[in-house]
């Protein structure tokens, strides 16, 4: 019989002052500091309109500006490099979709994630 090799454990990663993705929360999705609250309904609500007081306020005040403006700013820097062009990993490469965003497709788990030259994307499933 193979022998069983073990994964290592994921470790907790502080993405910003306010974003955090930790195994043990969550199941490792980005996540505001001290809150289940994922990143992903954020952004989701940012989407659909809705301005930072309403989300500020929508999550009774655990979800600060401050949060909501870093939140812009790591969707900004994961789609986009300095000069505004789409940055290495982000356009449509050999099927690769986006980079580090859990979107609704990926909740759905028509997502697969995928490595390639040590950045991590979200592929389509085959």
């Amino acid at each position: 019989m193979g022998t069983i090799r073990k994964r290592p454990a994921a470790e907790r990663l502080e993405l910003g002052r306010f974003i955090v993705a930790d195994p043990e929360i969550c199941h490792g999705k980005p996540t505001f500091k001290g809150t289940r609250i994922m990143v992903w309904q954020v952004l989701d609500a940012l989407a659909r309109g809705e301005s930072a007081e309403q989300i500020v306020s929508a999550w009774d005040g655990k979800v600060t500006k401050g949060a909501i403006a870093e939140t812009v700013r790591l969707a900004r820097e994961a789609l986009l490099d300095n000069e505004g062009r789409l940055s290495r990993g982000s356009s449509s490469y050999g099927g690769m979709i986006f980079r580090d965003f859990n979107t609704n497709a990926n909740r759905m788990g028509a997502l697969d994630r995928v490595h390639h030259d040590g950045i991590s994307f979200l592929q389509q499933h085959k």
